[in-house]
């Protein structure tokens, strides 16, 4: 059986089924650690990979 949501697809329809409930994080070098800041980098980037987020 193969659901829905998992399926991989390249179309316009498949990209907003995957990206669907993704959304990108804000941060602010002012008041968040090093650390966290690195994180969001690295979830935002991941949603780029997955062409959840225009480059």
């Amino acid at each position: 059986m193969l659901l829905a949501g998992c399926a991989a697809g390249t179309s316009s329809t498949g990209t907003a089924a995957k990206c669907a409930g993704l959304k990108p994080i804000t941060y602010s070098s002012a008041s968040d650690t090093k650390a966290t800041v690195d994180q969001i980098k690295i979830h935002n980037q991941t949603l780029r990979n997955l062409g959840c987020l225009s480059r």
